[in-house]
């Protein structure tokens, strides 16, 4: 996770303005708001939600937005919060430093635009950005056999822990009942 913050970091005009571009270049969001966000989902793999909030009272008016699933659970939360942690820019856009979504566990950056009396907010998913822009590279197939190895040595090391735990509590035990516990056994 550092490393993609450190890499966003160092790319970050980059990205910014492959974002602001892409987003300008679609029709207008507002044109978007009436619940058709496929076309944004389309133009961006790394979009992972999208939410739109009132301006004047920063209460949330729409549900969350998924790329296949809407929640209503968030409709009408103050958002006032996330509106500070932005960085605002001349041109509409704010962007947030990257962080870990309560929502969805990846890491990502959240953008906003003002659109009227609303704005919309963004969320990106940051690996799968990065990974569009070139700036890192994955294998898929790669990473999950790598990931699965990892799991696998690990489980096994638990394993290996609970039977040489398992075993020194059996070995004291035993030698505390025959009487022969000696400083070795301990």
């Amino acid at each position: 996770m550092r490393e993609y913050i450190e890499l966003y970091t160092q790319n970050q005009r980059k990205i910014e303005s492959f974002v602001e571009d892409s987003v300008e270049n679609l029709v207008s969001l507002t044109n978007l708001m009436d619940g058709n966000f496929k076309k944004l989902f389309n133009t961006f793999a790394s979009l992972e939600l999208i939410y739109i909030v009132d301006g004047s009272t920063k209460k949330q008016l729409s549900s969350n937005i998924y790329r296949n699933k809407q929640e209503d659970k968030a409709k009408n939360q103050d958002r006032s919060y996330l509106l500070d942690k932005l960085n605002t820019k001349d041109n509409g856009f704010a962007f947030s430093q990257p962080y870990q979504s309560s929502a969805t566990s990846n890491v990502c950056i959240t953008v906003s635009r003002q659109e009227g009396s609303n704005i919309v907010f963004m969320d990106f998913v940051l690996e799968v950005l990065l990974e569009r822009l070139g700036i890192i590279e994955k294998n898929r197939a790669f990473s999950n056999i790598t990931k699965f190895f990892y799991v696998l040595a690990g489980y096994f090391m638990m394993f290996l822990s609970c039977v040489a735990i398992f075993y020194g509590v059996h070995d004291f035990i035993s030698n505390l009942i025959h009487s022969s516990l000696s400083i070795d056994t301990i």
